[in-house]
Protein backbone atom coordinates (compact mmCIF):
# COMPACT_ATOMS: atom_id res chain seq x y z
CA UNK A 1 0.00 0.00 0.00
CA UNK A 2 3.02 2.25 0.49
CA UNK A 3 4.46 2.03 -2.53
CA UNK A 4 1.42 2.43 -4.23
CA UNK A 5 0.89 5.85 -2.35
CA UNK A 6 4.06 6.49 -3.43
CA UNK A 7 3.49 6.36 -6.52
CA UNK A 8 0.38 7.88 -7.02
CA UNK A 9 2.56 11.18 -5.54
CA UNK A 10 4.97 10.39 -8.57
CA UNK A 11 2.70 10.27 -11.08
CA UNK A 12 0.80 13.41 -9.95
CA UNK A 13 4.11 15.87 -9.74
CA UNK A 14 5.56 14.38 -12.50
CA UNK A 15 2.25 15.65 -14.57
CA UNK A 16 2.04 18.87 -13.04
CA UNK A 17 5.69 19.19 -13.62
CA UNK A 18 5.38 18.71 -17.39
CA UNK A 19 2.47 20.88 -17.15
CA UNK A 20 4.20 23.58 -16.02
CA UNK A 21 7.54 23.06 -18.43
CA UNK A 22 5.37 23.48 -21.75
CA UNK A 23 4.40 26.92 -20.71
CA UNK A 24 7.20 28.38 -18.65
CA UNK A 25 10.72 28.69 -18.97
CA UNK A 26 12.78 27.44 -15.89
CA UNK A 27 16.15 28.86 -15.70
CA UNK A 28 18.94 30.10 -13.16
CA UNK A 29 20.89 32.72 -12.54
CA UNK A 30 23.89 33.62 -14.63
CA UNK A 31 22.60 31.92 -17.46
CA UNK A 32 21.55 32.97 -21.30
CA UNK A 33 19.03 31.79 -23.40
CA UNK A 34 17.13 32.42 -26.11
CA UNK A 35 13.83 33.40 -27.10
CA UNK A 36 12.26 33.57 -29.69
CA UNK A 37 9.14 35.20 -30.59
CA UNK A 38 6.94 35.30 -34.04
CA UNK A 39 4.06 37.87 -33.25
CA UNK A 40 1.79 40.50 -35.11
CA UNK A 41 3.63 44.24 -34.28
CA UNK A 42 0.82 46.17 -35.87
CA UNK A 43 1.05 47.36 -39.66
CA UNK A 44 3.80 50.40 -38.53
CA UNK A 45 6.38 48.25 -36.81
CA UNK A 46 8.91 47.74 -39.43
CA UNK A 47 11.95 47.76 -37.26
CA UNK A 48 13.69 45.39 -34.28
CA UNK A 49 13.66 48.48 -32.51
CA UNK A 50 9.97 49.66 -32.79
CA UNK A 51 8.80 45.62 -31.96
CA UNK A 52 11.29 46.38 -28.34
CA UNK A 53 9.06 49.46 -27.34
CA UNK A 54 5.97 47.80 -27.32
CA UNK A 55 7.47 45.01 -25.21
CA UNK A 56 7.17 45.17 -21.56
CA UNK A 57 9.79 44.19 -19.22
CA UNK A 58 7.89 42.75 -16.23
CA UNK A 59 10.45 41.88 -13.01
CA UNK A 60 9.48 39.77 -9.97
CA UNK A 61 12.97 39.70 -8.03
CA UNK A 62 12.63 37.20 -5.00
CA UNK A 63 14.40 39.78 -2.90
CA UNK A 64 12.09 42.60 -3.94
CA UNK A 65 15.13 44.82 -5.29
CA UNK A 66 16.24 45.26 -8.69
CA UNK A 67 15.66 43.42 -12.64
CA UNK A 68 15.74 39.73 -12.89
CA UNK A 69 17.20 39.38 -16.90
CA UNK A 70 18.03 41.87 -19.22
CA UNK A 71 17.98 41.34 -23.20
CA UNK A 72 21.75 41.74 -24.70
CA UNK A 73 20.78 41.15 -28.16
CA UNK A 74 17.97 41.37 -30.13
CA UNK A 75 17.42 40.59 -33.71
CA UNK A 76 14.88 40.14 -35.91
CA UNK A 77 13.10 40.72 -39.99
CA UNK A 78 9.73 40.71 -41.10
CA UNK A 79 7.77 37.69 -42.23
CA UNK A 80 5.81 37.62 -45.45
CA UNK A 81 2.66 37.31 -43.40
CA UNK A 82 3.01 40.78 -41.68
CA UNK A 83 4.30 38.97 -38.86
CA UNK A 84 7.69 39.55 -36.96
CA UNK A 85 10.16 36.81 -35.96
CA UNK A 86 12.63 38.38 -32.89
CA UNK A 87 15.60 36.42 -31.96
CA UNK A 88 16.09 37.63 -28.70
CA UNK A 89 19.39 36.48 -26.37
CA UNK A 90 18.38 37.12 -22.80
CA UNK A 91 21.00 37.01 -19.98
CA UNK A 92 19.57 35.96 -16.13
CA UNK A 93 21.06 38.56 -13.48
CA UNK A 94 18.68 37.49 -10.61
CA UNK A 95 16.43 34.82 -8.87
CA UNK A 96 12.80 35.48 -9.23
CA UNK A 97 9.97 35.68 -12.26
CA UNK A 98 10.41 37.37 -15.30
CA UNK A 99 8.21 38.29 -18.43
CA UNK A 100 8.10 39.89 -21.72
CA UNK A 101 4.61 40.76 -22.38
CA UNK A 102 3.03 42.67 -25.68
CA UNK A 103 2.16 46.58 -24.30
CA UNK A 104 -0.88 46.52 -27.45
CA UNK A 105 -2.69 43.22 -25.87
CA UNK A 106 -1.11 42.31 -22.98
CA UNK A 107 -0.01 39.33 -24.24
CA UNK A 108 2.60 37.24 -22.57
CA UNK A 109 5.26 36.42 -24.91
CA UNK A 110 8.34 35.12 -22.60
CA UNK A 111 7.72 33.53 -19.14
CA UNK A 112 10.31 32.24 -16.88
CA UNK A 113 10.77 31.28 -13.63
CA UNK A 114 15.48 32.49 -12.43
CA UNK A 115 16.32 30.06 -10.14
CA UNK A 116 19.34 30.61 -7.48
CA UNK A 117 21.98 28.40 -7.38
CA UNK A 118 23.48 26.20 -4.25
CA UNK A 119 26.43 27.93 -3.61
CA UNK A 120 28.14 24.51 -2.96
CA UNK A 121 27.63 23.67 -6.63
CA UNK A 122 28.72 26.78 -8.24
CA UNK A 123 32.46 25.48 -8.59
CA UNK A 124 31.36 22.11 -10.24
Amino acid sequence: MQAKHMLSLLLFFGNSTLAKSQTKEALYIEEQTIAEITENFGATVKTVEQALSLLTREYVPFDGRGRTFAIIEATGHSLPNGKMQLTLRISTEKAGKGRLILKTTKKILWDATINARWKKYRNH
